[in-house]
């Protein structure tokens, strides 16, 4: 069983949020991440509720050593996109497998998105 890393993150609406790029190192080296897919959603804090936004990431594996490393970037947001959430909590995953792995959680966050004062 994996434990994902727990993040909470702020969000002005309206303005760039830069998230954060993750990396997940395996010691059974590169191999561990043949062909990954990964999938992160955000939703409103209800988490049956309707997708908010579903994040577009790149991945890239590296060996560092004798470690496989699993670079993830893209969990960010743009303007528009921060523009189009309504104030309020919205709780998010970041979900992979790959050849070696079943579908796991690797990241749990929440992201608390307040309302801009000058629109």
């Amino acid at each position: 069983m994996v434990t994902p890393v727990t993040r909470t993150y702020k969000a002005r609406r309206g303005d760039y949020w830069p998230g954060e790029l993750f990396r997940f190192i395996s010691s059974l080296g590169a191999a561990f991440w043949t062909t990954p897919v990964v999938r992160c959603q955000l939703r409103s804090s209800n988490t049956n509720g309707p997708v908010a936004h579903e994040f577009t990431l790149t991945t890239a594996t590296t060996t560092e050593g004798s470690n496989g490393v699993l670079a993830v970037n893209g969990l960010a947001l743009t303007a528009a996109q921060t523009a189009g959430l309504n104030p309020g909590i919205y709780v998010g995953d970041l979900e992979v497998t790959s050849s070696q792995m079943p579908r796991a959680t690797l990241v749990s966050f929440t992201l608390n998105v307040t309302a801009d004062v000058t629109r």
